[in-house]
C-alpha cells in the first residue's frame, strides 16, 4: 500500500471528522455552544457568543474542503491550525483543573477534557502533519480534474451556510 493513499484515507478521515464535530455542535444550537465556550473560563464573555457561531462554520468548511481535497495544501495547514489551537486550549483548561466537557462532538460523545482528548487532537495533528509531509494529492477529487475553484467553493459555502442556518434556527433552544 502505499503512503500517498493512506495519507489520502487519513485526510478524507479528519475532514469528515471535522465535519461530524462542526454539525453536532451546530445541531446543539448556539446557546448551548455558548456555555460550552464559557464552561472553559478563557474567553471574555462579550466573544462567547460570536465564538459558539463561528466554531461549527469552520470546523465544517475545513472538513468539507478536506473531503473535497480543495485549496491544498493550504487547507491542510488551517485544519492543523484549527485542531492544534483546540489542543492547546485544552491543555490550557486541563493545566488550570477544569474539567468541562470537551464539547468536540457536541452532546453526541460527551467527554471532559482530559489526558486521552489531548492524546486524541495530537494525534490528529501529528496525522496532518503526516498528510502535508507526504503532499498527497486528491487525485479523485473536483480539483485534480481541473474544475476551477470557482466550481468547488460553492459546497464549502453551502456547508459553511447550513451550518450557520443550523445554529441560527436553533440559537433560541435552551438545553
Amino acid at each position: 500500500m502505499s503512503w500517498m493513499l493512506v495519507a489520502i484515507a487519513a485526510r478524507m478521515g479528519i475532514g469528515a471528522v471535522l465535519v461530524a464535530a462542526g454539525a453536532s455542535k451546530a445541531l446543539m444550537g448556539s446557546v448551548s455552544t455558548s456555555r460550552l465556550i464559557s464552561s472553559y473560563k478563557l474567553a471574555p464573555e462579550s466573544l462567547v457568543p460570536g465564538l459558539a457561531l463561528a466554531l461549527p462554520i469552520v470546523e465544517m468548511s475545513v472538513g468539507v474542503a478536506l473531503l473535497l481535497g480543495v485549496w491544498l495544501p493550504a487547507t491542510d495547514r488551517v485544519a492543523i491550525v484549527l485542531i492544534a489551537t483546540l489542543t492547546i486550549i485544552a491543555v490550557i483548561t486541563a493545566a488550570r483543573g477544569l474539567t468541562p466537557n470537551c464539547g468536540c462532538f457536541g452532546k453526541a460523545f460527551e467527554t471532559a477534557i482530559s489526558p486521552q482528548v489531548i492524546l486524541r487532537n495530537l494525534v490528529l495533528v501529528l496525522v496532518l502533519g503526516f498528510v502535508l509531509w507526504v503532499d498527497a494529492p486528491m487525485s479523485a477529487t473536483v480539483d485534480s480534474v481541473g474544475v476551477s475553484p470557482l466550481l468547488t467553493a460553492p459546497a464549502v459555502v453551502a456547508a459553511a451556510a447550513a451550518a450557520a442556518m443550523l445554529m441560527f434556527r436553533r440559537t433560541s433552544h435552551v438545553s
